[in-house]
């Protein structure tokens, strides 16, 4: 699709999406630039493909120490490199480019943290996955003990750390607990940069020729997995893209999308989505019209 053409259709989108909005739910300092950032997220959700693109680069060592010649897919360390280049990508957006650089006007974010605590949560969020290993976000598993062990890993971590590292180690505590419940505005930045990660490198392997998929008789298929697939414009020979699933619990079933107040979440999952499909989905536009 040409970038005008593109464009057009994401401003379209956009304008649809503000509109199933209360004036409430949308941030009056980003009320003007949701349209007016155009070229703005088209530029972040390139630079946010080619870190996911990296995921799936393997490091020559693999070939020539008799490792492996497989295929190299996503690892718990690369989607923490791609959720933090989000983050990064988010906090631009939302402070500016000069923030977290040596500037009296651009130290901290509206709730007081700076631009290191924000990247050391992330850099640490899922590192008691070494212990526990990944679980899938499908509502099968046990949030509450989830959230327990894994606070409880990053504390025994940055005891680690020597009393004058220069990190904050309650205000990196302070985050994870703002991120597992999104209930502040970093605590927000952090937990949508995660979960918009998780699509963006199932949109990638879409365009890359090795989607991820499912089917409704798949063992392990949650109900939400289920009612996700139920709801997909298509399917590849009775199985459903990951990328579209993903897509459905973002804006309708979990409706994460209300989280993203200034649009810019929303903004680079549409954007990457006409990248990758040059089109949108027709049940979200069903949403415009009911």
């Amino acid at each position: 699709m040409e970038k005008d053409a593109l464009f057009l259709l994401y401003e379209k989108i956009m304008r649809n999406e503000i509109a199933l909005r209360s004036e409430s739910e949308i941030a009056k300092t980003y009320g003007e630039r949701i349209i007016e950032s155009t070229s703005e997220i088209y530029g972040a959700t390139h630079r946010i493909f080619m870190n996911s693109q990296l995921s799936f680069v393997s490091r020559s060592y693999n070939h020539f120490y008799g490792l492996s010649d497989d295929e190299v897919y996503e690892s718990v360390g690369a989607h923490t490199n791609l959720a933090r280049a989000i983050l990064k990508e988010a906090i631009m957006y939302h402070y500016g480019d000069m923030f977290g650089r040596d500037l009296p006007d651009n130290l901290h974010t509206i709730d007081s943290y700076t631009y290191r605590d924000l990247v050391d949560t992330m850099d640490v969020h899922d590192l008691a996955e070494i212990k526990y290993g990944d679980s899938s976000d499908n509502g099968a598993r046990d949030e509450v003990s989830k959230n327990q062990r894994e606070l409880k890993f990053i504390r025994e971590y940055l005891d680690t750390y020597p009393k004058n590292a220069p990190l904050n180690k309650l205000n990196i505590t302070a985050l994870i607990r703002a991120m597992q419940k999104h209930n502040t505005p970093s605590g927000k930045l952090l937990y949508l940069s995660d979960k918009v990660a998780a699509l963006i490198v199932t949109l990638t392997l879409d365009s890359l020729g090795s989607p991820p998929t499912m089917s409704m008789d798949y063992e392990h298929a949650s109900d939400r997995d289920k009612v996700e697939m139920s709801m997909c414009d298509s399917n590849l020979d009775g199985r459903y893209k990951a990328s579209e699933m993903w897509t459905i619990d973002f804006f309708e079933l979990r409706d994460l999308v209300s989280l993203d107040r200034s649009f810019f979440f929303t903004g680079i999952i549409v954007m990457a989505t006409l990248m990758t499909n040059e089109c949108w989905y027709r049940w979200r536009e069903k949403s415009y019209i009911s």
